[in-house]
């Protein structure tokens, strides 16, 4: 009985897989890099993390106090079909751990949640075979997985489609999922006391709508309330619906459920949730445009106060997958989805968030993260105590899909201003020396102290950004550099950056170069 409901949403995986089957294209890429090799105002080098032989998707990544990163993801396409993980906790990655082997020969099974603490611990749940379909949870620590522990046990219905919250401010765990156990699809809520070992309590119905609730997605703020978004389905269409709970162990605290976007145009719309400390929530879900593209759509409150709904991927190419991460102290955001860019999927990605300390939060361009000839997709992020974004996707660049790793550093150190060029000719005998001169000031943004040098970068005027060398080490108080001896034919282009005592570096200033 539930092995065949749960069968129901067998379609909705269609689209997902098709990311895995699209034509490849050439593509190029452009980015600056320090002398280090990190890219300036980018993403680190991607690193394969995965490595089973086997087609890997649906990654999710968690990052502990210290910055360290945790990925679990499911091999789809052997039988019998495994979930992974991998960490760099001891300072690289190291080799896969198998977590569990998935008894259901489905696409349906697994589609995990992970969420990790400050300490390092993961818990993970997804849904697999025991009688038939349930909820299972697993537990990462000290270099161990546990598990499963059978979290739904429901006797009639499909467990399934489960989401996970963590709450930052008692390490209460939350889980909600779709059942049939009352009325079909129901969303059913389960709570795990971390301080008692006794495992989950029992389940209760969630006093929303009256069943047909889909693909729920949960997230706990710093003050202990629990967001909750979900879909309803109409046909070839579904609304997004919001509630929460300022006490989420008392069942009868619940909001009424809100419509936050009615008919998105698509029948299966995955929202995703996030939150930060002031309680307030941000949703992203997949709909069509005014033109009928599938489009990434977002909607936030502000002081409570939702928002109007907002286009962020906003493209004439359709994207799928979102996800999103915030970091809950500054109240910055990250949207990453797949979207079929030149023949090919990619993951993008758009920030909300400041280029400098003292701006205003805005949002910044779409930013194609992998822009590669391979397919890209199922990109999943976390959010670092420090501010760095963490970002695990799956790519075929092997030959078949991969998980891979990388991180954008959050800004530490902020690029000089107002630099400029200027180019003279020094008479020496019966010799013109041309000289550019290359100028500029500090940025008000950054501590004094903390500044341990800048960095002046050169390349032909006619190269692209990725052409910069270094060309020379200026000490905290030098804010000229003379480029001597120069050919007379040939034009360059300059560039700086401001390094900190800890060796992070500042975006490249604006480009200056020989007209």
């Amino acid at each position: 009985m539930r092995m065949k409901q749960a069968a129901m949403l067998s379609f909705l995986i269609t689209a997902i897989l098709a990311l895995s089957t699209t034509p490849l294209v050439e593509a190029s890429s452009e980015r600056s890099k320090t002398s280090s090799g990190r890219a300036v105002a980018d993403w680190t080098t991607a690193v394969n993390i995965s490595n089973t032989g086997m087609d890997s998707f649906w990654p999710q990544v968690g990052v502990d106090k210290n910055g360290k990163a945790y990925v679990v993801w499911s091999d789809w396409t052997d039988v019998p079909r495994l979930v992974y993980s991998n960490t760099n906790v001891s300072g690289q990655w190291g080799s896969t751990l198998r977590v569990h082997t998935v008894e259901a020969n489905s696409v349906e099974a697994v589609f995990a949640e992970m969420k990790t603490t400050p300490e390092g611990v993961c818990h993970l749940i997804f849904h697999d075979v025991v009688q038939s379909y349930d909820v299972l949870y697993f537990q990462f620590k000290d270099g161990t997985w546990r598990g499963p522990e059978n979290v739904s046990e429901t006797e009639e219905g499909g467990s399934v489609y489960s989401t996970l919250a963590l709450s930052p401010t008692d390490g209460y765990l939350y889980a909600i999922w779709m059942d049939e156990a009352v009325n079909m699809w129901d969303l059913l809520f389960s709570s795990r006391d971390p301080n008692i070992a006794a495992g989950w309590d029992h389940f209760t119905v969630l006093p929303l709508l009256a069943g047909m609730q889909y693909m729920p997605t949960a997230a706990v703020d710093g003050n202990g309330t629990l967001h909750l978004a979900f879909i309803t389905r109409d046909g070839e269409n579904s609304t997004v619906w919001y509630a929460k709970n300022t006490q989420p162990r008392n069942h009868g605290n619940w909001t009424r459920p809100i419509v936050i976007a009615p008919n998105v145009g698509i029948e299966w719309s995955y929202p995703k949730i996030a939150c930060d400390n002031r309680g307030d929530a941000y949703v992203v879900w997949n709909g069509r445009n005014a033109q009928g593209i599938r489009d990434v759509f977002l909607r936030k409150t502000v002081n409570g106060v939702w928002q109007s709904i907002e286009n962020v991927s906003n493209s004439n190419n359709p994207s799928e997958t979102a996800a999103i991460a915030a970091n809950p102290s500054s109240g910055e955001f990250y949207v990453s989805y797949a979207e079929f860019s030149g023949g090919s999927w990619e993951v993008f990605l758009r920030a909300f968030d400041r280029a400098r300390t003292q701006d205003e939060l805005k949002w910044s361009n779409p930013v194609n993260v992998t822009n590669n000839p391979s397919k890209s997709g199922f990109g999943h992020m976390a959010v670092a105590d420090n501010g760095d974004l963490h970002l695990a996707y799956a790519d075929d660049r092997s030959g078949r899909m991969e998980i891979y790793y990388t991180i954008k550093y959050k800004i530490l150190v902020w690029s000089p201003v107002n630099v400029t060029l200027k180019t003279n000719y020094n008479r020496v005998l019966f010799y013109n020396e041309k000289i550019n001169t290359i100028t500029f000031d500090k940025n008000p943004d950054n501590d004094e102290a903390l500044v341990a040098s800048y960095r002046v970068y050169r390349k032909l005027a006619s190269e692209s950004n990725d052409k910069f060398q270094l060309l020379a080490t200026l000490t905290p108080s030098t804010f000229k550099y003379d480029d001597r001896q120069l050919p007379h034919g040939t034009k360059y282009a300059y560039t700086v950056t401001t390094v900190d005592v800890d060796d992070n570096e500042s975006r490249i200033t604006e480009v200056v170069a020989e007209n």
